[in-house]
């Protein structure tokens, strides 16, 4: 091979593997814009489903947003759960006897948030940052079992960068194929 065919497949190989970091680079902003967007939407969901328990349960209707609020908030995070705040305050209100209708309420409403985001979260997340739902599922269970609570965010993001990948070699630009 002539010193100019050399040069010029480096060339060519060089602009593929700069179109392949812009490709994957533009998913992963995409997806990490997604990501976010994916969790105001189940922060709303959130919020919404416990106003409703907690207005049911008989709480001053004053309290029943900022309430619910800070609940989500603590959903947000890693780990912690609504369930840190919702079934120490039902066991609370069963054993005290004040008000089993509270407990009985509050615990419904834990199962509907606990079973609804199963169902929700991975078909939100994965229409929002472009990968399917399972491979979301998937990438953040193994996120979590190997990095703990930081591996729930940084599973999908790695789905992400990995699909793009994928997707970059492969030549499509459809983030479904």
């Amino acid at each position: 091979m002539s010193k100019k065919k050399i040069k010029e497949n480096i060339s060519d190989g060089a602009e593929k593997v700069a179109d392949v970091v812009k490709d994957v680079g533009n998913d992963f902003g995409r997806g990490l814009w997604g990501f976010i967007k994916a969790k105001w939407w189940m922060f709303i969901i959130t919020v919404c489903i416990l106003a409703l328990g907690i207005a049911i349960a008989g709480t001053p209707l004053m309290w029943v947003l900022p309430i619910s609020v800070v609940i989500a908030i603590i959903d947000l995070l890693p780990v912690l759960g609504c369930g840190v705040v919702l079934l120490p305050w039902a066991a609370i209100a069963y054993f005290l006897g004040h008000n089993k209708y509270m407990c009985i309420v509050l615990a419904i409403t834990y199962l509907v948030l606990l079973i609804g985001r199963q169902i929700i979260e991975p078909k939100l997340m994965g229409d929002q940052i472009g990968v399917r739902p399972f491979i979301t599922f998937l990438f953040t269970v193994m996120g979590s079992l190997m990095l703990g609570p930081v591996g729930i965010i940084v599973g999908p993001l790695a789905a992400v960068i990995l699909t793009s990948l994928i997707r970059a070699i492969k030549g499509t630009k459809d983030p479904r194929k």
